[in-house]
């Protein structure tokens, strides 16, 4: 199966981490880090056999505190869970449950982008000083198209604004550092004292702050917060009653509680603040949910199907991200032997605590997702003792 480097990092890549006698090195902890997808391979070697419950309760087994995960097509509906809600109770994780998606808020912002050029008020060519003169000094003409595909070069600004607000080096002045506030300003500001990664549009580096620009962009144009526009032109629309974009620590409702393994122990990381994701990856939601937003967009219910055809269309130039508008594309296990190589489309995620993924067909009939908890931090290279890739295989043939 190939193996992807992830958006929002997930399985295989995260940067890697400083642990000695004084914990975490916080310039070098990254849960969105500016590094390329790598979670989901979905290059069949054969066909899945054991029920999809018994991938989720490997995880669980070899690490993870919990996992929600769904499935669904023409002729499957499968939603299961294992481990529990929170680390150290006895609450057992329900389908159902809430978790923190990360960066699959990047597909819904870059849904609303669409929607901005459906309206007839951008193009892809519209550029950061036509929306928000100065706000990137010297490097106003980015695109919008450069912005959502990570084509940039616009350095990430989430580890040096975390690192601004550390106060000591232990894992507990990180933790403490996660429940500080941000605005976009910051974060944008943050990115900025680091060098540009290569001339805009010669090049492919994922990057937080692209997403970061993209909201305050939307929210220039239309007068309204990222928060209020997903509400209205996402999330309702696409039936997706359990989602949300949270502004302040915490979930709405019952859901996945985060927690990471550090070199100090187990920390809870319920109170990280969701504004230093913004519109990167602060989005809360469930698998129903969505399953519920990758079916709708694909569809054509959100944007016209010929600006879908935009998204999904890869702009990268690295030879294993296929990477779109805020969405990237993966070989898709229901192709027929003799037949075009079909696949699905979706983005994964992670946040400190969280990881996500959120995959559909093209005709939007087919979808998988999954939330799980329980990040370790204790590997140098980033290694995580669990692998949500067994499911996603098996639940995809579930879907053909």
């Amino acid at each position: 199966m190939r193996h992807l480097r992830t958006a929002g990092t997930t399985l295989a890549t995260l940067t890697a981490l400083a642990v000695g006698t004084t914990g975490v090195a916080h310039a070098d902890v990254s849960p969105i880090p500016p590094v390329e997808p790598q979670a989901v391979h979905l290059k069949p070697t054969g066909k899945a056999t054991a029920p999809l419950q018994t991938y989720l309760d490997e995880m669980t087994r070899d690490g993870a505190v919990a996992v929600v995960a769904r499935a669904q097509g023409p002729h499957v509906r499968w939603a299961g869970s294992a481990g529990v809600r929170q680390r150290g109770t006895q609450r057992e994780a329900r389908p159902g449950d809430q978790f923190r998606v990360g960066s699959v808020t990047k597909t819904m912002v870059a849904t609303l982008a669409l929607q901005e050029i459906q309206r007839g008020h951008w193009t892809l060519s519209t550029t950061v000083d036509q929306v928000l003169p100065g706000l990137l000094p010297g490097h106003g003409d980015v695109t919008l198209e450069q912005l959502l595909s990570h084509r940039s070069g616009l350095p990430d600004g989430l580890i040096p604004m975390i690192s601004s607000k550390m106060h000591g080096d232990s894992d507990a002045a990180f933790v403490a550092a996660l429940g500080e506030p941000a605005t976009a300003q910051e974060f944008v500001a943050a990115g900025l004292t680091q060098p540009w990664s290569f001339p805009s549009g010669t090049d492919y580096a994922y990057s937080n702050s692209n997403y970061i620009v993209v909201g305050m962009m939307l929210q220039k144009a239309t007068g309204q917060p990222v928060k209020k526009l997903l509400e209205r032109r996402v999330f309702w629309p696409a039936g997706m009653h359990e989602t949300t974009f949270p502004t302040r620590p915490g979930l709405r409702r019952t859901g996945l509680v985060e927690s990471g393994r550090f070199a100090e122990g187990w920390l809870s990381l319920a109170g990280q603040d969701p504004t230093q994701f913004g519109a990167a990856g602060a989005v809360v939601s469930t698998t129903r949910d969505l399953n519920a937003f990758t079916s709708a967009l694909m569809s054509g219910r959100l944007v016209r199907k010929s600006l879908v055809d935009q998204m999904v269309r890869p702009r990268s130039s690295a030879p294993d991200v296929e990477y779109g508008l805020g969405i990237y594309r993966l070989p898709d296990p229901c192709t027929k032997k003799g037949q075009p190589q079909q696949y699905v489309y979706g983005h994964d995620g992670a946040t400190f605590g969280t990881y996500a993924i959120a995959f559909t067909s093209a005709d939007g009939r087919r979808q998988i997702s999954a939330g799980w908890t329980g990040r370790h931090f204790t590997d140098p290279t980033g290694k995580q003792p669990f692998d949500i890739n067994p499911w996603a295989l098996a639940a995809l043939q579930k879907t053909c």
